[in-house]
């Protein structure tokens, strides 16, 4: 635990400085991080999966648009992200890596980020300990919340093949 302790100490400040962080959140965090984790060779590893359940999309399924592993050093308190290509063939599957989230909701409504977290598990070759699933539209308001980002495009261009309600094309 002393890795995560030190990895606390270090976020704690951070999410102290942003009011919209509840601070029962922040004692949640803080609980789990000095709890014993389920590791694997001295790693945590949490599949983060970015639901995409934008409406205007022929009533299609929810897929995963964001697909990333966090692999966190319980000793150096160290973390890496790999992320997963999202239109990763699995030739077994005979499917995208993108399209497990809802093919898991399907076969298994209570948890669909199993089949998902399987499937990325024995692709990267890695066990996954703890699975985390959150919506587009989720991670857009944390990032408003923290002071947002501003980001200047260059060059633009038009989807015209997916048109969605309030956005201009």
């Amino acid at each position: 635990t002393g890795a995560s302790t030190t990895w606390f100490l270090y976020a704690r400040p951070f999410l102290r400085a942003s009011q919209s962080v509840p601070q029962h959140l922040i004692q949640d965090v803080w609980v789990g991080l000095t709890q014993q984790a389920k590791q694997w060779n001295g790693r945590v590893n949490v599949l983060v999966l970015g639901t995409d359940d934008v409406e205007g999309r022929n009533g299609a399924g929810v897929l995963t648009d964001t697909i990333i592993v966090l692999s966190l050093d319980l000793h150096t308190g160290k973390g890496v992200l790999i992320p997963v290509p999202r239109d990763l063939w699995l030739a077994d599957e005979k499917t995208k890596i993108n399209a497990m989230y809802y093919y898991g909701k399907t076969s298994n409504p209570d948890h669909p980020e199993q089949r998902s977290a399987e499937a990325v598990s024995q692709v990267l070759g890695i066990p996954l300990q703890y699975t985390l699933v959150t919506q587009l539209q989720t991670v857009a308001e944390v990032i408003d919340a923290l002071g947002g980002v501003d980001i200047h495009v260059q060059k633009t261009f038009t989807d015209d093949k997916f048109p969605r309600e309030g956005v201009d094309v």
